[in-house]
């Protein structure tokens, strides 16, 4: 049972890794070392190489939306007054104008012209742009391809040093045009993930008609919507990452469990179980079930289905017949016998000092093992004064009987009256 829950925590690691890796901050590289180039620059090297614009950075649809409502007012003396107001704005204002040499030159025309509010025409261009902007935005997340118009051949790949020392031994790739990248979405990318877990699964269960639907169906279904309707408002977890993570682990089971040898796995040893007579029943035809296709298995399922069973046959073994064989030994351990010595018979102290024990057993259970007598006998003198003196009488006894020196014997009417108040307090008959 220990490795079985060995393996299954290895097994949660393995699903929980990518989780735990997606739930990093924005950054989807490892920060680059002093003096390295930053890929946005190079990809803006390369295109002015192309002879086209830097590529824009990924403006905020929210401060579009300000700046649309902002400049929509046309009045400058306002529109200073909102900026004063509210720094931040002020700030990614400038930084955006940067970003959008036409859109900044536009803003601070129309902020510097005083009569710019009988002039609409500036306000509407502004407008006209930033809608321009939102759109192509939009256009870019869902993948659609932007060529550039044509220049002519290409010119020779821009290279760094640094690209050449992490480049190594590989032989470099030629660049396409830089028209024909195309970020996949997020559609596209769950039908990769399934395509990829595909590959790993038995050639037999996919080739089956139940096969086929199976991953077909999860081709076209998007976890990434489903898991945010039922977190909602829970955990941020990036699942377009635990998607590419969990490519990367279909990539790790179709390396390692087709190395696995079916006839390799020994074979469980034969038992002959003893017959049982079946009765006879009416014969009834069973009710015909949609085909399946002829699914078979390969031997990686075969070898899961394998451990399975045996976990479920150990499982089985503990909760029924281990278990309950444990508690029914604990029980018998735990029981009282008859009397070691009928308390009327009585006759020497280790004789006294066994019955005594054995009372205290008899009526106040296993903890009275690791109770002191007198502790025992306010136990069984707790019903009244009657027992209470008779408790008293037979500790006093008892402690003699246990703790004088051996070749000190009991006086005799001493063990009369510690037999007679034993036989009281046990309820039987005294001599």
């Amino acid at each position: 049972m220990k490795r079985l829950q060995v393996w299954i925590i290895v097994a949660l690691i393995v699903v929980c890794t990518p989780m735990l890796r997606a739930q990093s901050s924005s950054d989807s590289h490892y920060p680059l070392r002093d003096g390295a180039r930053k890929p946005r620059d190079l990809a803006n090297q390369l295109q002015q190489g192309l002879g086209q614009p830097p590529i824009p950075q990924q403006a905020d649809p929210e401060f579009l939306k300000k700046l649309q409502e902002l400049f929509g007012k046309g009045d400058p003396n306002a529109i200073r007054d909102r900026l004063q107001q509210d720094p931040e704005l002020l700030r990614r204002l400038e930084e955006f104008a940067k970003q959008n040499p036409e859109i900044g030159k536009l803003a601070r025309e129309q902020l510097a012209d005083p009569n710019s509010q009988n002039n609409p025409d500036k306000s509407e261009k502004i407008g006209e742009l930033l809608r321009k902007l939102q759109q192509e935005q939009i256009e870019r997340q869902k993948g659609t391809n932007i060529r550039p118009p044509d220049t002519g051949p290409s010119p020779a790949p821009i290279t760094t040093p640094e690209m050449q020392r992490g480049a190594g031994a590989r032989s470099p790739t030629p660049p396409g045009p830089v028209g024909d990248i195309k970020v996949p979405n997020k559609d596209e990318r769950w039908q990769n993930f399934a395509r990829g877990m595909e590959k790993w699964l038995p050639k037999t269960s996919r080739d089956s008609e139940l096969g086929k639907k199976m991953m077909d169906r999860l081709g076209k279904s998007d976890f990434s919507k489903k898991a945010d309707e039922r977190f909602k408002n829970g955990p941020r977890v990036n699942w377009d990452r635990v998607g590419q993570r969990l490519k990367g682990s279909s990539r790790f089971f179709e390396r390692n469990l087709g190395k696995i040898d079916p006839n390799r796995v020994g074979r469980a040893p034969k038992i002959n179980s003893p017959r049982i007579p079946e009765p006879n029943l009416p014969s009834m035809s069973p009710p015909s079930g949609p085909s399946m296709g002829g699914l078979q298995l390969g031997g990686t399922a075969t070898i899961l289905m394998m451990l399975a069973a045996l976990a479920l046959v150990g499982f089985l073994l503990w909760r029924y017949l281990l278990k309950p064989l444990k508690q029914w030994k604990k029980a018998e351990s735990d029981a009282l016998g008859p009397w070691p010595i009928e308390p009327a018979k009585v006759r020497t102290r280790a004789e006294l000092v066994t019955a005594v024990n054995y009372l205290a057993l008899l009526k106040c259970g296993k903890p009275a093992k690791v109770w002191h007598h007198r502790e025992v006998a306010n136990r069984l003198g707790a019903e009244d004064d009657r027992r209470r003196h008779s408790a008293v009488a037979l500790a006093d006894v008892y402690e003699r009987a246990r703790y004088a020196p051996l070749q000190e014997d009991l006086a005799a009417d001493q063990m009369d009256r510690a037999r007679r108040e034993l036989c009281f307090l046990a309820g039987v008959d005294a001599p």
